[in-house]
């Protein structure tokens, strides 16, 4: 896109939201397939069955293993055992795990989360995933409480192939969690999510801790009343109490019906299996809009529902009467009271991809003392599936819903005048998961830019898939009518010696590429490139840089890469990294105006460093070109939306350019997001003169607005000689 660098004003007029997300095809499965048949004896069909196989075995562990803290200080944490008692109770963790032999295990109250979580599953050689979410005020493990980092975590079988996917805030308010950054001053609840690869696909994991509110039943709200009645508070202090204990069970069921709309948002079709410490029984109104939600009680299916994971008459870590200590008020009487009350309150739930004649059987575990040592405050819950015979049609080789993101502009530069235009994204309108990327824009002084992308499978689909072929098509047309600069070559160049022309630049290429695993691909391919230089001043210094610069250049040069790519998602990374070379190779003069090699490499990495979603995105890279003959405006280039803003477009020239970004990405509100970075550049003659002194930077702040199949972005970038501002699609990197 142009340079918009005064008043933009985009209008979003329509928004169509494609449902769901692409079948990605499953990695090796042998091994855990093996290991399930011979260790394990059942998910039955799916709904919407139409080609059947045979699956094996998955068994699901969910425990709440007890952080031993009070949850009372500043500084730090109230303790209820000691480091050694503490330490037994790992060790037993550990052991009854390795004895259950779980493929999936879902922790809670895991302190410190990152650590321990790393422990258990090494112990276990596990994969996993886990998430501070209790840190206090905290910058990495430094601030208070000094010993509260805990969280939840989700642990697998490496053969599943475990993937983060998300953390979704399920409360509300004020405040900030992270494994890197924490602050917050009260309890904060998320739901973990993770994906796995099964025979059928993929599916995903949610692991969740909610608050631990009194439910609001028929018996609590007696006992309550009679608490009330017996101490013959005011009636105004009876409604009060009876008016915060609905009001706790409301927080806790909002959190739940979030937790379910993200899921239909960002999960789709795909098959969930949710878990962990939901502080509520089946019954409650918090779990009816899982019910709701057409999930299944794998624990009641499996002949287990009735067994308690909380018992203070058998688990010797739950006190058996109330605390003396605690203040003597109707709220503390009413918590003791409902502490001594056996409930199941952990859980197993399953999507209802497998629903249909399921098999299944589910236990309690942990539920035996170890030398007079319980391993937890809570139950844990084991729960086999027997995949039996599993539908594949919505699993495997599953088409998106198609889709359509319009985005009229209208924006005015002082360079190019009144500008208009529209972007648009097509997805899978032919039902092959492909998509269509059109962009049309044209201005009142001669501004001219069209743009079509086509992909098959589209990028964000093929993400972090085995793919054996895609094929990606981009044709691209931008005319600058008297807006194009000229500075000069080299790196020293002055902003004083600025002249224009006009430039009209087109390309196409055709590229196929292969997923090899999940995080490596290559690509391959071809592209035609010319670029039509005019409008000159008869004093122009571009007339004396040999070959002519004037007129018309082309070429066709052979394209290839190779990409180690953990990125989360292609359109905004959360988490990941790319390790990406490129080489492009123009061969035969008779094609083009001379021969040449362009190499490159670049290094981009993304971490979320706390929630409400903060990302922390970083990219360098460099290029080279080589050969002879270089027409000016060929040459290698840092400046304008892509590279340093706040300068212009080609500020800089010459045969090798390095680039460096970072940028702080977090949200405001609805759809949009902020950031704000700073570029860094500069270029060189050749290798011999490449060093680390003189580079040139610009801060930048921007707009983000996330459409639901690519991402607008509005920049400002602060440069020594000039201020830019700059509208374009997709982030910077």
């Amino acid at each position: 896109m142009p340079s918009l660098r005064s008043i933009l004003w985009p209008l979003i007029f329509l928004s169509g939201m494609p449902q769901g997300s692409s079948g990605r095809q499953p990695a090796a499965w042998s091994r855990l397939e093996m290991h399930f048949r011979e260790e394990l004896p059942n998910i039955s069909s799916l709904w919407d069955s139409s080609t059947v196989v045979t699956g094996p075995r998955l068994r699901i562990a969910t425990a709440n293993i007890w952080s031993g803290l009070t949850y009372e200080g500043t500084l730090s944490m109230g303790r209820i055992e000691s480091d050694e008692r503490l330490e037994v109770r790992r060790v037993l963790l550990v052991e009854e795990l390795r004895r259950r032999a779980p493929d999936i295990v879902l922790l809670q109250e895991v302190n410190p989360s990152s650590s321990l979580s790393r422990r258990i599953a090494d112990a276990l050689g596990y994969d996993v995933v886990a998430q501070r979410v209790q840190g206090g005020m905290k910058v990495g493990p430094i601030g208070i409480p000094t010993n509260l980092n805990e969280g939840i975590a989700i642990l697998a079988r490496k053969e599943l192939n475990l993937q983060p996917a998300d953390v979704w805030l399920l409360s509300t308010g004020f405040g900030a969690i992270g494994d890197d950054v924490s602050f917050h001053l009260r309890e904060e609840n998320i739901a973990l999510v993770a994906r796995i690869t099964l025979p059928t696909g993929r599916a995903y994991i949610i692991n969740t801790h909610l608050i631990a509110n009194p439910e609001d039943t028929e018996a609590s709200r007696e006992r309550l009343l009679r608490i009330c009645t017996d101490r013959a508070l005011p009636s105004e202090e009876t409604r009060n109490l009876l008016a915060q204990l609905a009001d706790g069970e409301q927080r806790r069921r909002h959190m739940v019906e979030r937790l379910l709309e993200r899921m239909r948002k960002e999960v789709g079709d795909d098959p969930v299996i949710l878990g962990g410490d939901l502080n509520a029984t089946p019954t409650s109104l918090t779990v009816s809009p899982i019910f709701a939600a057409g999930f299944v009680d794998a624990i009641a299916l499996g002949g287990a529902g009735e067994l308690p994971t909380w018992d203070p008459a058998v688990n010797t870590n739950i006190p058996s009467s109330p605390d003396a200590s605690l203040p003597n008020s109707p709220e503390a009487e009413f918590e003791a009271w409902y502490d001594l009350q056996a409930r199941r309150i952990d859980h197993i739930f399953l999507s209802r991809h497998f629903a249909k004649g399921m098999r299944i059987s589910a236990e309690r575990f942990l539920d035996r003392p170890a030398d007079s040592i319980f391993t937890s405050d809570h139950f844990g819950l084991v729960a086999d599936l027997d995949l039996g015979q599993i539908s594949v049609s919505k699993a495997v080789d599953r088409a998106v819903a198609p889709g359509v993101d319009v985005l009229p502009i209208i924006s005015y530069d002082t360079d190019v005048g009144l500008g208009l235009g529209v972007k648009s994204f097509f997805l899978n309108e032919l039902g092959m998961n492909e998509s269509f990327d059109v962009l049309l824009f044209n201005s009142s002084k001669g501004e001219r830019w069209y743009r079509l992308v086509f992909s098959m499978p589209d990028f964000e689909l093929r993400q972090g898939t085995v793919y054996p072929l895609a094929i990606d098509v981009t044709i691209d047309y931008d005319k600058y009518v008297k807006n194009s600069s000229f500075f000069g070559v080299g790196n020293s160049s002055q902003f004083k010696d600025r002249e224009m022309y006009s430039r009209e630049p087109f390309e196409i290429s055709l590229t196929f590429s292969r997923g090899l695993s999940t995080a490596t691909v290559v690509q391959a391919g071809i592209r035609y490139r010319f670029i039509r230089n005019f409008g000159f001043s008869d004093t122009s210094r571009l007339r004396q840089y040999p070959p002519p610069n004037d007129g018309r250049v082309s070429s066709v040069g052979l394209l290839a890469s190779f990409r180690h790519d953990t990125r989360d998602s292609y359109i905004n990374p959360s988490r990941g990294l790319v390790l990406q070379g490129e080489l492009e190779y123009v061969p035969d003069p008779s094609w083009s105006d001379g021969t040449a090699a362009r190499m490159g490499a670049w290094f981009q990495y993304y971490t979320t460093l706390l929630y409400p979603k903060t990302i922390l995105a970083a990219r360098c890279g460099a290029q080279a070109l080589m050969g002879s003959n270089f027409p000016v405006q060929t040459l290698l280039s840092i400046g304008g939306n892509q590279t340093l803003r706040g300068s212009p477009q080609d500020r800089f020239l010459d045969r090798i350019a390095g680039v460096a970004n970072v940028e702080l990405r977090f949200p405001l509100i609805w759809r949009f997001g902020m950031v704000a970075g700073l570029d860094a550049g500069r270029v060189w003659q050749d290798a011999e003169k490449v060093s680390i002194e003189g580079w040139h930077s610009n801060s930048v702040v921007g707009v983000r607005f996330f459409m639901d199949t690519f991402v607008v972005r509005a920049d400002l970038g602060f440069g020594s000689e000039t201020t830019g501002f700059y509208l374009n699609f997709g982030h910077l990197f």
